[in-house]
């Protein structure tokens, strides 16, 4: 956003918080007029203890309800400590494909595997808290529901 603009105009709860010009700001600026206070943007990675896969997608592919293709034929692997985080524009399959990892939809081909195990049919509880995974779905963002909720709703079930 820096390298692209002249100024930015930062909203937070839906109030105008300031605006800036960018050749004048830098990132920490930004992040701490969105967030509200100072935010640290140094990630503390661990070492990978294992080069193996803990999750691997092969050859996914995931209809769309009117009988499209949201996924065609995707495939890769994600290591222990690492994150994978998926974005597009809306309509670019990156809800489908999360609602696939998570067990929420069927592929039409394809299979997610969690060391190893076939797990492209479990529903969502399973695969985060019986496979210690976390997932942070966009349908959090759109039915204004809280991280905690899914969990704790899972936990119930």
């Amino acid at each position: 956003m820096l390298e692209i603009s002249d100024r930015v105009t930062i909203l937070r709860k839906g109030k105008s918080i300031d605006t800036v010009v960018t050749s004048q700001t830098s990132q920490a600026q930004l992040t701490e007029l969105m967030v509200g206070r100072p935010v640290s943007l140094e990630i503390d990675r661990p070492e990978t203890h294992s080069p193996k896969p803990i999750l691997k997608v092969v050859d996914l592919t995931v209809p769309t309800p009117d009988g499209g293709v949201a996924i065609d034929d995707i495939s890769f692997d994600i290591r222990t400590g690492e994150i994978l985080g998926v974005a597009g524009v809306a309509g670019s399959g990156q809800k489908e494909l999360c609602e696939t990892i998570a067990g929420l939809l069927k592929p039409k081909k394809g299979a997610v595997l969690y060391k190893k195990e076939n797990n492209t049919l479990l529903i969502l509880n399973k695969v985060c808290l019986l496979k210690a995974m976390d997932i942070i779905a966009l349908s959090i963002i759109i039915f204004n529901m809280r991280p905690a909720t899914i969990k704790t709703e899972a936990l119930l079930s």
